[in-house]
């Protein structure tokens, strides 16, 4: 009888919300209506970090999931987009190689990210 071979768990990164990225998750309209997709992004970004740490030693920018940000405000930090109905929205946060820090929730010109 031969033992099954289960794959080992992916540690996903912990993470927290910023307050303000909380309220506007929560209190936007849009955002509340559409909280499952925003979730999907955030699991999205976790399980790339995740990974990228696990092959890589280091974060590797994918275009619309770890697009980092250059200059502004936000430089240092990076940017996923989000998904049709909310494509010209993007998540901004931080990784500082133990948490992830999702900071805001926005369009690229409420967040000043050219």
């Amino acid at each position: 009888m031969s033992k099954l071979q289960t794959k080992p768990k992916e540690k996903i990164p912990p993470f927290e919300y910023s307050p303000k990225y909380a309220k506007q998750k929560q209190k936007n309209n849009l955002y509340s209506q559409y909280k499952k997709v925003i979730n999907m992004i955030e699991s999205k970004i976790q399980r790339y970090i995740s990974k990228s740490m696990k092959t890589k030693g280091r974060l590797v920018e994918i275009k619309g999931i770890s697009d980092a940000i250059q200059t502004g405000d936000w430089a240092g930090h990076y940017h996923a987009d989000l998904p049709f109905p909310l494509n010209d929205h993007r998540i901004v946060y931080s990784w500082d190689g133990k948490i992830i820090i999702f900071e805001r929730i926005g369009t690229h010109k409420q967040l000043g990210i050219d």
